[in-house]
């Protein structure tokens, strides 16, 4: 097909977007030699994402650290932690390391208002704090305490990617933080685990913890508390509380694993969730959703706290079976949702929702609930089996909640026509699904994937943008369908089994009608392809081309489809995974007898003209001059019989302005046909 892509749709602004259920890509990109753990957005829409680096990977990173890196170079040990900042079209603009000599590890990433804050872990005893924080100094636990050190790490950059402060958060003996969530008085929360005594604050819902007891063997034994702190901006802890029941002797249930689950709202409640296997409902208040554990191996908790520590509420939710992978997610301010995964058949979805049963002859299904802020359940639906990771969740502007995770083969959450809606991994493949706010609708969902495996991240994968763009981060082994032409790195890199992608999708825009003309000459042998049309162009998708024998559109053609005399086709287009345009209608008429060699070096000038314009380089001999409407009606004609290889038309009154044909014949009736503008 001759196609002059000439019809470029913008896509550094979404005043174009339809208002639509669909959505398509608009780039996507591998990023080779770091593992990305966590993604969010700025308020300029560009994407951050934060990831774990190994030590060989670095001399391949280095290249990519800009020279406004808050850290230029690889701190030591196993790993190191990594920032990138893109743009909203996918090209970096800031990359750095962040870690000392020792071993430092990515939890998550939380941008509210400008702040950029990061979580994780280390045992590093350079390169982490700064000076005048809550912690500059990483402690060294009782000689008694035999588990590895270890010590969570928070830390804020402005926009720019500059570090304004970090600090540690260990205690006496060591913490881990796997989540963070940006506050709105200029603040921040964490959730993890601590095994220290000396973290709780006064006034707390609970500031301390047994200490350490002996097992059999006359080991000292630490066991792990949940734990949740509050930070404010200049790096000083405002309070900490611990979580759960107390552990005293070897035979207490551990009782509880905190994986992910963390949320603030408008007026700076936070929310908590983790799971557990206690019997003691300690997780639960009265006239709470489900005030008993109900059962199976684990079952998930989910609370509420004020901003200065106090819990309001809590509850645990799950049915006879087990309960786990668990994730909160509070969006759009004051939207809490819960998902996970269950092997329970009762117990978890409520009537009227999408899928209330529990799929038969499944190991699993996910499932997500949305919960009032006074810890009511509003609505709760199954999902669908899932693979081993947590779900990641999203709410545009319309509450719309999106489903972000690691799949089996599930055509129940896809629908036809979207961007990939067929399966085409190997065991596992990403896919993103969109519910209604009341959860009784699938309005669309896509795979993601190619022809290996895909896996996300044990913390935010997933997120939302104001401009309810849907960006999504994940792991990879495909060598296809990931990349976009002219991404920041479109090939996969064969140094690493498993690359790190990004990704982002758009609604789809109003289609467009592809351009060209109705009428258009060809000769003996030309098919479809030979038509020559305007199609848009979308670098992140493809566009489908289609040809149809019929106005209605019912009958396909092949592109290699043969031209007719005087027949209509008709052509539409279509970006990937979004709606069909209407179709260009064209007429082919065909050029009786032609040798493109013979008036190959004919010349119309001006053109456009005004009615009067040269024919030059005409071979000699007599020429018929015809001038065709574009429907095909004979408008002109003429006979010349050339000999000095030029000729002047003047038509000016006999045609009114607009687009015609003209065509030259020879006397061996070879022919050529000219598009010819009248001014």
């Amino acid at each position: 097909m001759k196609l002059l892509i000439t019809i470029i749709l913008t896509l550094s602004t979404f005043s174009i977007f339809a208002q639509t259920e669909s959505f398509t890509r608009e780039w996507g990109t591998y990023f080779n030699n770091v593992e990305i753990t966590s993604v969010d957005t700025d308020n300029e829409e560009n994407i951050w994402v934060l990831a774990e680096v190994r030590q060989y990977q670095s001399f391949f990173l280095n290249d990519i650290i800009t020279p406004n890196a808050q850290q230029t170079n690889y701190g030591g040990g196993i790993k190191d932690v990594f920032l990138a900042k893109f743009t909203p079209d996918g090209s970096l603009l800031y990359a750095t390391y962040f870690g000392g000599e020792g071993d430092d590890f990515a939890g998550s990433i939380s941008i509210k208002n400008g702040n950029i804050y990061i979580t994780g872990n280390t045992n590093s005893t350079q390169g982490i704090a700064t000076t005048g924080v809550y912690q500059e100094n990483l402690n060294q636990p009782p000689s008694n305490y035999t588990n590895p050190l270890n010590s969570a790490f928070i830390a804020k950059y402005d926009t720019s990617g500059q570090l304004e402060w970090s600090s540690y958060f260990q205690g006496n003996t060591s913490a881990t933080i796997r989540q963070v969530s940006a506050g709105n008085a200029n603040d921040v929360f964490l959730w993890g685990t601590t095994q220290s005594d000396n973290l709780g604050s006064p006034g707390v819902f609970k500031n301390s913890i047994p200490p350490p007891y002996v097992d059999d063997n006359d080991i000292y034994v630490y066991p792990s508390y949940p734990i949740l702190a509050r930070f404010n901006d200049t790096g000083h802890l405002l309070w900490a509380t611990y979580y759960g029941p107390d552990i005293v002797a070897q035979d207490n249930p551990r009782g509880y694993s905190v994986l992910s689950g963390l949320g603030v709202d408008y007026n700076n409640n936070v929310y908590i969730s983790g799971n557990c296997n206690g019997t003691s409902n300690f997780y639960s208040t009265p006239n709470s959703h489900q005030s008993n554990y109900a059962g199976g191996e684990r079952d998930i908790f989910i609370a509420k706290f004020t901003p200065s520590g106090q819990r309001i509420w809590g509850s645990y939710f799950g049915g006879a079976g087990s309960e786990g992978l668990d994730k909160l997610e509070v969006l759009r301010g004051n939207q809490i949702y819960l998902t996970g995964i269950t092997t329970s058949q009762n117990g978890i979805s409520t009537p009227n929702t999408w899928q209330p049963n529990y799929l038969p002859g499944q190991n699993n299904s996910a499932f997500i609930a949305r919960f009032t802020q006074n810890g009511q359940i509003m609505w709760s639906t199954y999902l669908g089996p899932i693979a081993g990771h947590p779900v990641s969740l999203g709410a545009d502007t319309s509450n719309n909640v999106y489903i972000y995770g690691e799949i089996l083969a599930n055509p129940n959450i896809i629908t036809t026509g979207s961007y990939m809606d067929e399966f085409f991994g190997n065991s596992s493949q990403m896919a993103i699904s969109k519910l209604d706010y009341n959860g009784q609708n699938l309005l669309w969902g896509t795979y993601y994937g190619g022809s290996q495996n895909e896996y996300t991240s044990w913390t935010k994968a997933f997120t939302v943008t104001n401009n309810n763009a849907l960006v999504a981060v994940g792991l990879t082994k495909s060598h296809d369908f990931i990349a976009s032409d002219n991404a920041f790195q479109a090939t996969f890199n064969n140094s690493s089994q498993v690359n790190s992608f990004i990704t982002k999708f758009v609604p789809c825009v109003d289609p467009v009608v592809p351009q060209g003309e109705s009428v258009q000459w060809f000769t003996e042998g030309e098919t479809l392809e030979d038509l020559i049309i305007d199609t848009t162009t979308w670098p992140g998708a493809d566009v489908i081309i289609t040809w149809y024998a019929d106005a209605a559109n019912t009958q396909v053609l092949p592109a290699d489809t043969v031209l007719e005399e005087n027949t209509t086709y008709y052509v539409t287009q279509t970006i990937q995974g979004c709606g069909e345009s209407d179709a260009l209608e064209i007429t082919a008429i065909q050029n009786l007898n032609v040798d493109k060699a013979y008036f190959e070096k004919v010349i119309v000038s001006p053109n456009p003209n005004q009615g009067k314009f040269n024919i030059d380089n005409i071979p000699p001999g007599k020429t018929e001059i015809e001038i065709h409407s574009l429907n095909g009606k004979l408008l002109f004609s003429t006979t010349t019989y050339i000999q000095d290889l030029s000729n002047t038309i003047k038509i000016r009154e006999q045609l009114a302005p607009g687009v015609y044909f003209l065509k030259l014949i020879s006397a061996d009736k070879y022919s050529k046909a000219f598009k010819l503008l009248i001014n």
